[in-house]
């Protein structure tokens, strides 16, 4: 094995225990039934509610964890970049990184640097090794680039230099419903972090239905 490869391997392979350590530690808290979903009827408002109770929130030492996998992983990356083939007449960087964007600058003329482009990333390395690590960019992504995993750990990465990492005890994703809702009144909470005693939804007791002719699916 090249010699160069060792440092990075190393580290992704310690990336990899911190997240069976995590999963660990994770499975461990939620067998502790941390959040409990009540439902009830609201006889005044007519309503069914949705409410969660959080009884324990999990250990801070978890953001811990997985600030250190993302530290990790993204230092892997940086490595990496120090051994891209470099480009004829080009001079590698003093600290070469691993660039990842959600954005693809179409005015090459860009120097903000919020955006992807030839002319301050990577412009000293070969074509070859260019377009592998430009096919990689999380804007190529058919869903949100956001959510790309090297996107992902951009921003834990970069969230863990400045602020502590908080683990929540339940996050809401709103039910997928297929259908069309065809009674008003019908609320969800926002999608994400819920924190206790928050309503996660009412649905009306009286006339609610939902019809199945509407071809596309409301999430």
């Amino acid at each position: 094995m090249d010699a160069r490869l060792i440092g990075p391997r190393l580290k992704v392979r310690r990336a990899l225990r911190g997240l069976q350590e995590l999963g660990a530690q994770m499975t461990a808290f939620t067998d502790t039934k941390p959040y409990e979903i009540l439902v009830y009827d609201d006889l005044n408002t007519r309503e069914r509610i949705y409410q969660v109770r959080i009884y324990q929130e999990p250990p801070s030492e978890l953001g811990v964890v997985v600030g250190e996998i993302a530290h990790n992983l993204r230092s892997a990356l940086d490595h990496m970049a120090r051994l891209l083939p470099i480009a004829p007449g080009k001079v590698r960087p003093e600290r070469p990184t691993f660039p990842i964007f959600t954005l693809h600058d179409p005015d090459p003329t860009d120097t903000k640097r919020k955006y992807f482009s030839r002319n301050h990333q990577l412009q000293w390395v070969s074509p070859e090794a260019f377009a592998v690590v430009e096919g990689l960019q999380p804007y190529h992504s058919t869903d949100e680039p956001s959510g790309d995993p090297l996107a992902v750990l951009h921003d834990l990465w970069n969230w863990d230099k400045h602020n502590a990492i908080h683990i929540v005890a339940a996050s809401l994703r709103p039910p997928r419903i297929e259908g069309q809702i065809v009674t008003e009144g019908v609320t969800f909470a926002p999608e994400g972090p819920v924190y206790d005693g928050q309503i996660l939804g009412r649905v009306p007791l009286d006339g609610f239905q939902v019809v199945y002719d509407n071809p596309e699916p409301m999430n």
